[in-house]
């Protein structure tokens, strides 16, 4: 489990620049060498039951909408936690540090 949390917190420092103004607000850390950045890959569900799927590589994590701590996980074995879904959108924490993810905008490229 550890080994699983080190490794999300360098996938994270892999992602851009935190508090980079964006078309969608800050977004995720630069990636370093070797990591992926993090990635939204859906929201699922209905109403208030909202499920958003998050990747870096081959590690994933899926979040219900009102809880923090990704489903499966504990306090102790992810440093990731999800402070807010709303629309297209997660708002995730990992040691102080905000990550914004957005869907892709329908297919456009820009």
């Amino acid at each position: 489990m550890r080994l699983e949390s080190e490794a999300a917190l360098q996938a994270l420092r892999r992602g851009r620049t935190p508090g980079a103004p964006g078309p969608r607000g800050p977004l995720a850390p630069a990636p370093q060498a070797g990591e992926e950045a993090l990635r939204l890959v859906g929201i699922y569900g209905v109403g208030k039951r909202l499920f958003a799927e998050v990747r870096a590589g081959s590690q994933g994590w899926v979040f219900l909408r009102g809880q923090p701590l990704p489903l499966g996980h504990t306090a102790s074995s992810t440093a990731l936690r999800l402070r807010e879904l709303s629309g297209a959108c997660v708002r995730l924490v990992r040691q102080e540090e905000d990550i914004h993810l957005c869907l892709p905008r329908g297919g456009r490229s820009g």
